[in-house]
């Protein structure tokens, strides 16, 4: 991991064990263009968790990591997370 100019850059290797998530996962946010690569190949972590936390609350089936941020640039201000529906 290395610190340049207050961002956090990973390998897409350590971003998927950040998120939690298969290298084929961050694979497919890679061709789908949700993930932010510095000149190197590597995640930009801020930018691309900002890119997944706005896809909708369900897709498919499945839930996201975090509720939606706001689009207006202030992280401060998080939607509040909607309850699961029930089965």
């Amino acid at each position: 991991m290395a610190e340049t100019t207050g961002a956090k850059f990973l390998s897409q290797a350590e971003f998927a064990r950040h998120r939690g998530v298969s290298r084929k996962a961050v694979t497919t946010w890679k061709q789908k263009g949700l993930l932010v690569l510095d000149g190197t190949g590597r995640v930009d972590v801020e930018r691309t968790e900002w890119n997944l936390d706005q896809r909708p609350t369900t897709y498919r089936g499945g839930v996201t990591h975090r509720p939606v941020r706001a689009k207006d640039g202030n992280n401060a201000s998080h939607a509040e997370a909607a309850p699961k529906p029930a089965p």
